[in-house]
């Protein structure tokens, strides 16, 4: 029960490494607020915590919108009575020669990845200052270190987590 009494918001749970990671934190005793854009998924995703024993919410989320994702902390904070830890897990695949690359695909990519975790910090931190401190973990990959044939917009996008996360935690260490 490593998580006992940890407020947990969790973009792109509804599946994949979001959705283990959600069960994971609610089977050590987090409190889960699962944000998600498939919203039948986050939603089963909660079910299962709860059917075994734990306390979720599910929060229809596109993590691209602002307006959303103030949203979704502003909820996960209500139900919860404040938030601890803020996972930013939402991303998106794209993988094509650079130069047959579509502008739609990497501006989704960009749009999705690095931009989910800027909004999911913006609109979290309050309620992680108001605790008294807490956890943020953005989900980048070993594509954003290390690029690859046909991975360029990919490991961009998540390459841009792996800088901000690091800026962010000389900016945000003093709190």
């Amino acid at each position: 029960m490593q998580m006992q009494g940890r407020r947990v918001v969790i973009t792109g749970a509804a599946s994949g490494i979001g959705r283990e990671t959600a069960l994971v934190l609610a089977r050590e005793g987090a409190t889960v607020v699962i944000g998600d854009i498939n919203e039948a998924g986050a939603a089963a995703t909660a079910a299962d915590i709860e059917a075994a024993g734990g306390r979720a919410w599910a929060v229809g989320t596109d993590v691209t919108s602002a307006a959303e994702m103030e949203r979704l902390m502003a909820s996960a904070a209500e139900r919860m009575g404040g938030i601890d830890t803020i996972i930013n897990n939402a991303g998106v695949q794209r993988s094509g020669r650079v130069d047959a690359f579509a502008e739609a695909d990497w501006d989704l990519l960009m749009e999705v990845n690095p931009k989910s975790c800027f909004l999911g910090v913006k609109y979290g931190v309050p309620y992680l200052r108001a605790a008294g401190g807490g956890a943020i973990v953005n989900t980048a990959s070993l594509a954003g270190l290390k690029g690859g044939p046909g991975m360029t917009a990919y490991s961009a996008s998540k390459g841009a987590i792996v800088a901000f996360t690091k800026a962010l935690a000389a900016e945000l260490a003093p709190d």
